[in-house]
């Protein structure tokens, strides 16, 4: 069985997700679809948070390029529609395709509105094919092993999590930088480690956020830190501080702290040994795969496509636990209060 896959969006996302895709056996991809025609003609490049500078698109391997994403989930030869859009757009497409009982794989954050939430959500839950939200932070190695270690205690118990993400104001592409579209740094960039937050310990029971708005969207929150509040069985500390305000030298980063009751993992991704872990008789650098979260969820996605089996990994319903938690950090900066999780 061959996957066909069709990509709508070949900014970043979609060439990192069109790399992915063409180092797996068993898929081909057979068409994307673009608004921008520089896009569309293969002459646009350009980077993202890590990586992709220069990457151009060779369009003569593709059998359709469409210029509208509908008409690309209408094409009957697509198992799999692969949706990296501005945020705002993903609803509308989501939908279609679910509806036209394509497999469907979409970007993070599901979406800024709740409503849109909601939408997808009831969508997702009905869809009889293979369906999930892009939370490639899950599939990362070295948070793969961050979540061996907490499901395994293999170090003791987890007291403590730092988690940190940090960008410069220099984004990409334009529309990052309109708090309706994109939500901002709380919901574009920081859901990441909300998202991974929920994946290792579930639904908090409240959050605590405060955040910093504009300076670089026109009035998205470009700032937050998150304290996280579960039962103390659970874990006894949770942060997570997110922000694409810093000036544009800055390098991406990205990286976690983990206090265990008999060592610390610490990740830093511009360190030359990314994974450490420190005891109180050593410091020890840890190898991991040297593969990227993007691969590794796609080529998630297509087994789970080809074995027929829906994303245990990453299910509907956490993706949407995972945005009540957004949801409520973003009343909590309004507030200036803590929020429970509804």
């Amino acid at each position: 069985m061959t996957v066909k896959v069709g990509i709508i969006g070949m900014g970043f996302m979609g060439r990192m997700h069109l790399s992915a895709y063409r180092k797996l056996p068993g898929v081909e991809v057979v068409a994307f679809a673009d608004t921008d025609a520089s896009k569309r003609a293969g002459t646009a490049g350009g980077a993202g948070n890590l990586g992709d500078t220069d990457f151009q698109t060779d369009v003569a391997s593709f059998q359709q390029i469409y210029d509208c994403g509908f008409a690309l989930v209408d094409d009957p030869d697509i198992d799999l529609v692969d949706i990296c859009v501005p945020t705002c757009d993903h609803k509308d497409l989501f939908l279609a395709a679910v509806a036209a009982r394509k497999h469907v794989l979409s970007e993070k954050p599901m979406a800024v509105d709740p409503d849109d939430v909601k939408a997808m959500v009831a969508a997702g839950k009905k869809a009889k094919t293979v369906v999930m939200i892009a939370h490639c932070i899950r599939f990362w190695p070295a948070y793969v092993l961050l979540k061996e270690c907490v499901d395994t205690q293999r170090y003791g118990a987890c007291k403590s999590l730092i988690l940190r993400r940090q960008g410069s104001k220099g984004l990409w592409s334009p529309w990052y930088f309109e708090a309706a579209v994109s939500g901002g740094a709380l919901y574009d960039l920081h859901v990441h480690d909300t998202d991974y937050v929920n994946f290792l310990f579930g639904k908090p029971r409240a959050v605590s956020s405060v955040g910093s708005r504009g300076g670089t969207t026109d009035e998205g929150v470009d700032h937050v830190v998150t304290h996280y509040y579960f039962p103390k069985r659970t874990v006894e500390a949770v942060t997570a501080i997110g922000a694409w305000h810093q000036h544009k030298t800055w390098p991406f980063y990205m990286g976690y702290t983990a206090v265990f009751e008999r060592a610390t993992l610490d990740f830093d991704i511009n360190r030359p040994q990314p994974v450490m872990l420190y005891t109180d008789e050593a410091a020890t650098a840890i190898d991991v795969a040297p593969t990227d979260g993007w691969f590794e969820e796609i080529k998630y996605m297509v087994q789970c496509v080809t074995q027929g089996e829906p994303p245990a990994l990453n299910t509907i319903a956490s993706a949407r636990v995972t945005m009540k938690i957004v949801q409520a950090e973003e009343r909590s900066i309004r507030s200036g209060k803590v929020e429970k999780v509804k």
